[in-house]
């Protein structure tokens, strides 16, 4: 890597065309696993010189696509760098996403890899100057979730909400069509976790509950998000307050059905509550408030929480607020019952 990284540096721009075309060539001769390792080596410095060679991911597919002994070495060795590879942060994400998109079909050998480089991902942006480049990685996992759902493990899936959290986090507060961007992706994610792994989540709505408070938090903090992306968070909630039972109960099976639909939103009805307290809170709070846009954007979602708690629950959340709160809470429940309840009329 080192020689081929001097090598590199000696030529310019200028003579793009023809580096990149020997590069694909040179592809073509690649088969083992060290040679393919080492391509991607040499690709890594041709991206961080400002090379763009082309056909790397159909290299990786081509290569791979008729070995899962060769592809889980390959992608295992990846992950292992992901963290630690200093100059080729970036392109080595690229690597990674290309490797993501051709995961051959039931290999169980490559969960484990895959929940460690998630762990890796969250810390990947620490020293970077834009969170921007995960997003083709997170479009690349909101697929995985639904076509690859074998790949993975309750730790991954835990792991994707400090992974969301951070990003946005890390997210400039004044670019605006960043944070946007991050917190649609974000949500898209983790509704679809939500609709298509919701059995692995049965005992844990302390962390559905954490990141749609922190979504909530960021949301009251900046004064120009897009519309699109307050509509994923409220879309988010709904999800949660509204479950899907697809991925655990069979469609021929309408007993079961119910059944399950009646277990999570009991479950559900004993953990929601922070969500509409949190709400509550940044409503009537004298400290970057949510905007009356923002409001009406999540007020749908509001109304979901509404629908889902019983009597019990109302009374228990209303205990909990202050003056203003309760004053608040009961204009919401009002309108509720007005404008936001189901009825046959």
């Amino acid at each position: 890597l080192g020689t081929f990284s001097v090598e590199i540096e000696k030529l310019d721009l200028a003579n793009e065309a023809r580096v990149c075309d020997i590069f694909s060539l040179y592809l073509t001769t690649l088969s083992t696993e060290s040679e393919i390792l080492t391509g991607i080596a040499h690709y890594l410095v041709l991206k961080s010189n400002g090379f763009n060679p082309q056909g790397f991911s159909a290299f990786i597919k081509n290569s791979t696509k008729s070995d899962a002994e060769l592809f889980q070495g390959i992608f295992e060795k990846t992950v292992h760098i992901i963290g630690t590879c200093g100059n080729y942060k970036l392109p080595i994400l690229e690597v990674y996403q290309s490797l993501l998109e051709h995961i051959p079909s039931k290999n169980e050998k490559l969960v484990m890899p895959l929940a460690r480089s998630v762990g890796q991902l969250i810390s990947w942006s620490d020293d970077q100057p834009s969170v921007a480049p995960l997003v083709p990685v997170l479009e690349t996992i909101k697929n995985l979730l639904i076509t690859q759902q074998w790949v993975f493990s309750q730790y991954t899936i835990e792991t994707l909400f400090p992974l969301c959290c951070k990003t946005v986090s890390q997210c400039n507060p004044n670019n605006e069509t960043e944070l946007g961007n991050i917190i649609e992706v974000t949500t898209q994610l983790l509704s679809i976790v939500l609709n298509f792994h919701s059995f692995r989540l049965t005992n844990r709505y302390h962390l559905i509950n954490s990141i749609i408070c922190f979504y909530m938090d960021v949301l009251s903090n900046s004064s120009h998000v897009s519309v699109n992306a307050v509509q994923n968070v409220s879309r988010l909630i709904i999800n949660y307050c509204e479950p899907s039972t697809s991925s655990t109960v069979s469609k021929n099976s309408d007993a079961g059905l119910h059944s399950k639909v009646s277990l999570l939103k009991k479950n559900l009805r004993r953990s929601v509550g922070p969500v509409l307290l949190k709400y509550i809170k940044l409503c009537v709070s004298n400290f970057n408030p949510l905007s009356n846009s923002v409001r009406k954007e999540l007020i749908g979602s509001i109304y979901s929480v509404f629908a889902l708690l019983s009597q019990d629950e109302l009374v228990t959340i209303n205990a909990s607020l202050d003056h203003a709160g309760k004053t608040y809470f009961k204009k919401i429940y009002e309108d509720f019952k007005t404008n936001g309840k189901w009825r046959e009329d």
